[in-house]
This record gives structure tokens, C-alpha cells and sequence, in this order.
């Protein structure tokens, strides 16, 4: 008996069976590509949970939605009779040119304030 024979699982004389050849390729060439794949999914982090690109993007836009609620819950909390720690509130908020904007904003809205009180007396 050849060892090709002893390897196939044939008896001697007999000649290894064509389907089980090709069942062993197959097999070897997607054991082949399954390794291929884990080495991909462990150098480009992509398909692993919060890496991509994408969800990146979503987290900052998350991010910048929960500040904009904050700036908005604290510029719209308005009471006239003290004013001061909500303006300050609102400016601790602001970045870049919302800093000015709201500045300027909430001088107006005191002259505003200081008007109706003026007109109340």
C-alpha cells in the first residue's frame, strides 16, 4: 500500500476517490481565507465596534447635540430679577464665536429688562 493510498483511506489497488480530493481543497481554501480574514480584522480596526470613521462622526455630532441642549436649557432659563449667574452660565458654555454672540446677546437682553423695569414704574 502507497502512502497516498494509507493518507486517502483507500485499500490497496483501489485509487482515492475525485470528490473527496476536491472536499479537501475546498476546505483547505477557506481555512486558507478564514485566516486571511482574522488578520484583516486585526490590523484595520474597522470592524471592530466604536473604531470606524463613522461612528466617530456620530459620537462628535452626540457630543456637540448634548452641548447645544445644555448652551440652549441655560440661555433659555431666564429670570430678570437675577440675571447674573445665568449670563455667566451661558458664557462657560460658549466656544468660539457663540462667545461673542451670546455676549452680545444677553447685553441686549438686559437693556430689555432694564427697560420693562423702567416702563413697570
Amino acid at each position: 500500500m502507497s502512502p497516498e493510498q494509507m493518507t486517502a483511506g483507500g485499500l490497496p489497488g483501489e485509487r482515492p476517490a475525485r470528490g473527496r480530493t476536491v472536499a479537501v481543497a475546498v476546505l483547505g481554501v477557506l481555512a486558507v481565507l478564514l485566516a486571511v480574514a482574522c488578520v484583516v480584522v486585526l490590523v484595520r480596526p474597522t470592524a471592530v465596534p466604536g473604531e470606524s470613521r463613522a461612528e466617530k462622526a456620530d459620537d462628535r455630532a452626540v457630543a456637540v447635540q448634548a452641548a447645544a441642549t445644555n448652551v440652549m436649557k441655560a440661555f433659555l432659563d431666564v429670570d430678570y430679577r437675577d440675571m447674573d449667574p445665568r449670563v455667566k452660565k451661558v458664557l462657560d458654555l460658549s466656544t468660539g464665536v457663540a462667545g461673542p454672540m451670546a455676549t452680545m446677546l444677553l447685553a441686549r437682553a438686559r437693556g430689555a429688562v432694564a427697560m420693562h423695569e423702567c416702563g413697570r414704574r
